[in-house]
């Protein structure tokens, strides 16, 4: 193995220059493939708006639907969480399908009991922030204009915390069945 000089007293060791440029064009190139899936973790949302207010106590009773982009039908909706501002989910799901140069698409809403959510908050995650080495993880701010203007006065913005990793196709045979 490569040894690095040794480091003039109080400085930290050099590295070595061929870890450093290997790692750096690992993380910066795509590693999806066709039929690649998408591990999404939705953690929390912080700082949301209140949606129900008077007798129900100016809260919301949140929950996150994610998407790929054009594709309404890829995604998953989180459970809702009853009487909170800042939800925990915890939530991980299998998205299938995906192709490089996909973003994906988060909003927060409201539940409410007669189908007419509202929505609370939205997000845009651009494939180049998780399709690379090591995927995606970190919060998200969330668009919502009347939330931030709120949030503005107040210096807490909405936000929604998530982590998205590329997975590889299930079985070879499915990235074949799609190339030809």
């Amino acid at each position: 193995p490569l040894r690095a000089p040794p480091s003039a007293p109080g400085r930290p060791p050099p590295r070595p220059p061929c870890q450093t440029v290997r790692r750096r064009a690992m993380a910066s190139g795509p590693v999806s493939r066709p039929g690649s899936r998408l591990l999404v973790l939705v953690q929390r949302a912080t700082n949301l708006r209140a949606a129900d207010c008077g007798l129900l106590g100016g809260k919301s009773d949140p929950f996150c639907a994610c998407e790929i982009a054009g594709k309404p039908d890829s995604g998953f909706e989180t459970e809702h969480v009853y009487q909170t501002l800042n939800p925990i989910w915890n939530e991980e799901h299998e998205i299938g399908g995906y192709e490089q140069g996909e973003d994906l698409e988060f909003e927060v809403f409201d539940y409410d009991f007669n189908d007419d959510s509202e929505l609370l908050g939205s997000a845009v995650l651009r494939a180049a922030q998780f399709d690379r080495e090591g995927g995606f993880e970190g919060e998200l701010p969330l668009a919502d204009h009347s939330a931030e203007v709120k949030a503005a006065a107040m210096g807490r913005a909405p936000a929604l915390a998530v982590r998205v990793e590329v997975l590889p196709p299930r079985h070879e045979r499915e990235v074949e069945e799609i190339e030809t």
